[in-house]
């Protein structure tokens, strides 16, 4: 695992970034970012890949994005609606009641929440790339809930694949991008957030309300385990970020 060495912060590379460029907008040279990048190609760069940027002399820290607690309510609130929308998704669609259309579309305004904090610190690049991901896998939730009720055993199947594929594909992207995260430690949050939500859809299905809301509870803690996880990879990699 690397390490931001001291005298230096962490960045993020972005789209159409040079050593050159980086080494401008930071005040610093190629030569001395280098000296502090074992190992680095500076002709093969990946987007979203961390590299050690050393402070100029007259260069003060990076300012604050704003504070820890101001991150972690963000993320616990947006992981929270994950949760709470999509149960009204469920209950609405399984009980054809109105208004799960609009409920649909704002739980799709999760994803986006998740690439305005992203932007912040790693690009729009990166930032675009996580919530697509993220918004697939509401969109494989929600299908996933379809098939269920209309006892389609194909197609719950294909889902199923298709939902974990997509958690591999979380992790990848999110090691990628963070070194502070392990994708076995995201493939485990996604894996239990899916059985989660299959439990609900069952229990609701079958009328279960007293089972249904203890699986909701479960969710509830479960998504704030996912925001947790989240935040300490953030502040980990970004320590000079957050007041």
């Amino acid at each position: 695992m690397s390490v931001c060495p001291t005298g230096t912060f962490m960045y993020a590379v972005d789209i159409n970034d040079t050593l050159g460029l980086i080494a401008d907008k930071f005040g610093t040279t190629v030569e001395a970012i280098l000296m502090v990048n074992s190992g680095i190609n500076p002709d093969n760069l990946q987007i979203g890949q961390s590299i050690s940027i050393p402070l100029a002399i007259e260069m003060p820290l990076p300012e604050p994005l704003y504070s820890e607690l101001e991150l972690n309510n963000r993320l616990r609130l947006l992981w929270g609606q994950y949760a709470g929308w999509l149960r009204l998704v469920t209950i609405f669609f399984i009980y054809d009641l109105p208004g799960f259309e609009d409920a649909y579309h704002r739980l799709l305004r999760v994803p986006n929440d998740v690439q305005n904090v992203f932007f912040e610190l790693y690009g729009e690049t990166v930032a675009e790339q996580s919530m697509n991901l993220f918004e697939e896998n509401i969109i494989i939730a929600v299908r996933y809930l379809k098939a269920v009720k209309s006892s389609n055993k194909s197609v719950i199947n294909s889902l199923t694949e298709r939902w974990h594929l997509n958690t591999d594909e979380i992790g990848a992207h999110l090691v990628s991008i963070n070194q502070y995260w392990t994708r076995e430690e995201w493939v485990r949050l996604f894996s239990v957030l899916f059985d989660l939500i299959k439990a609900e859809i069952l229990y609701l299905l079958s009328s279960d309300f007293e089972q249904s809301t203890l699986i909701y509870d479960e969710m509830e803690n479960h998504v704030l385990e996912i925001a947790g996880v989240m935040f300490d990879g953030i502040v980990s990699q970004f320590p000079d970020c957050f007041s």
